[in-house]
């Protein structure tokens, strides 16, 4: 993954060099006989190069960034499809637990006052 990023910021660096090589070439152009309005929607063109290499480049890096971030286990994707359903219990059943409840779910569940079960058993 992160020869991903090197290799994208070389590719963007290129991309950019050789498009800011090519409007010097053109604004030196400028001062021979060439037209103007094609020395202008050139440099416009590339211009729009360097921007699109730019933009490439902060994409890929904050798309490989993600990656390894997920890579890391600090992002899940989709963690409410990892739980089972039967790993929660129901809010009615959180603030009045049978034993039962209390033995299955205790280290798993949180209630809206934010602490598990365990924790808030007056026991």
């Amino acid at each position: 993954m992160y020869l991903l990023i090197v290799v994208t910021q070389f590719a963007s660096f290129a991309a950019i060099f050789v498009a800011k090589v090519v409007a010097l070439v053109c604004i030196s152009v400028a001062f021979v006989a060439i037209p103007a309005a094609i020395i202008i929607a050139v440099c416009w063109f590339f211009a729009a190069v360097i921007f699109a290499a730019a933009l490439a480049s902060a994409v890929a890096i904050i798309a490989v960034s993600v990656l390894i971030l997920i890579h890391l286990g600090s992002i899940q994707l989709m963690p409410a499809l990892l739980v089972r359903k039967q790993d929660f219990v129901p809010m009615s059943r959180a603030f009045m637990p049978d034993a039962t409840t209390l033995e299955l779910h205790k280290h798993i569940m949180v209630n809206e006052t934010g602490c598990t079960i365990s924790q808030c058993d007056p026991k």
